[in-house]
């Protein structure tokens, strides 16, 4: 993850810089990355890198362009090295839409999904909202969530069924104006084949373009999160000296269950 300080660039027309033959809108642009450093008077040093978008990050870039050659940006894109047709190494910066939530148990993952479905909902109905004054939100089509435990013995549904009925209408109703929030994500049966169906439901919903923030505590989403475009780790931090959560959010890296500090 790279913590984006300012970007400027151009439009680049350049086939070469696209990573598939299939890459609609691409932009190629320098960004300025606060690594920590500090100069001798304490003043943040920032690190300029030549860069790479396209698609949905390459149309971010190019909205904002047309505010000025200089922009600052507060937040974070995930960079990734990659080789073009010519075999020239580059560096190439994606939105991060989708978010992976780990950490300790009764650490707040849940209010945290919770919190983020709240406040879009709120937003979409045209109420204020606690955000930074800078801060943009879309406007989503759909909103799909799962959520708690919806067992049923008037629908025949146990409480793994109900999760699998409601990732199939996750599946059929997401596009790219989607958010979907889903909670303890691939649990209610035997953890192994409960991780790789909910692999494999998530690369259907990236696939799809669709946004999205998942708790869990399976290993394999969290590394799925780590290896792949468009989709990033969060943890619940966790105090390990006082055995207490923190209930703060930190993107970037997975967290542990800490299911026996936790007792």
């Amino acid at each position: 993850m790279l913590n984006v300080v300012a970007i400027m660039g151009r439009l680049a027309a350049d086939p070469q810089l696209r990573q598939t033959t299939t890459g609609k809108n691409v932009a190629s642009f320098r960004i300025a990355c606060d690594r920590g450093r500090r100069d001798a008077n304490g003043q943040s040093q920032a690190d300029w890198l030549d860069v790479v978008a396209w698609d949905r990050t390459a149309e971010f870039v190019c909205k904002y362009f047309q505010k000025g050659s200089l922009i600052a940006i507060d937040g974070r894109l995930q960079s990734r090295s990659y080789q073009d047709k010519n075999g020239n190494n580059r560096t190439a910066i994606e939105i991060v839409a989708n978010l992976v939530i780990s950490g300790p148990n009764a650490g707040g993952k849940s209010v945290c999904l919770k919190t983020t479905g709240i406040v879009q909902y709120m937003f979409q109905c045209g109420f204020p909202v606690p955000a930074s004054e800078v801060s943009e939100l879309p406007v989503f089509r759909s909103i799909f969530l799962d959520i708690g435990d919806e067992q049923s013995i008037d629908n025949d549904l146990s409480t793994y069924s109900s999760h699998l009925l409601n990732m199939k209408n996750m599946l059929a109703g997401a596009s790219d104006r989607t958010l979907a929030l889903i909670d303890e994500f691939g649990s209610g049966t035997e953890p192994i084949i409960g991780g790789a169906i909910a692999e494999a439901i998530l690369e259907r919903l990236l696939a799809k373009g669709c946004y999205g923030v998942i708790t869990t505590h399976y290993a394999n989403i969290k590394y799925y999160a780590s290896s792949t475009d468009g989709i990033a780790n969060g943890a619940m931090m966790f105090d390990v000296q006082n055995i207490r959560p923190l209930f703060r959010l930190e993107t970037g890296k997975p967290g542990s269950s800490f299911a026996v500090d936790s007792m």
